[in-house]
């Protein structure tokens, strides 16, 4: 037998976390959006080439692979992304939500 006070409560304790998970994503696309627009006065070609990596990135995508370091093994070297270098764990709307806000257009 179901304990539906209980059920409920935690229900509504996971869409209290959930709703906090993604307020603090919002937060960290505005911090994300607010550094870009800084560096579109200091370093446009800079900016272009990461514009291209959210794009990819709010499409699912790995941001392009990384120019080899010299201290990574040839099976880091398969591995390693942008994305899972800079911002592992980040979901694809953080990406979105900066390109939007950024004026880089995504394929949706």
């Amino acid at each position: 037998m179901y304990n539906f006070s209980s059920e409920s409560d935690r229900r509504d304790m996971r869409m209290e976390k959930l709703e906090s998970e993604e307020k603090a994503w919002q937060v960290e696309a505005n911090r994300l959006t607010h550094q870009f627009q800084l560096l579109h006065a200091m370093d446009p070609i800079f900016l272009r080439e990461i514009s291209g990596q959210f794009v990819n990135m709010a499409s699912g995508g790995s941001g392009f692979k990384l120019p080899p370091e010299r201290n990574l093994s040839l099976d880091t070297l398969n591995v390693l992304s942008f994305r899972d270098q800079n911002y592992k764990g980040y979901p694809d709307w953080v990406f979105d939500i900066v390109c939007c806000d950024m004026g880089w257009h995504t394929n949706d």
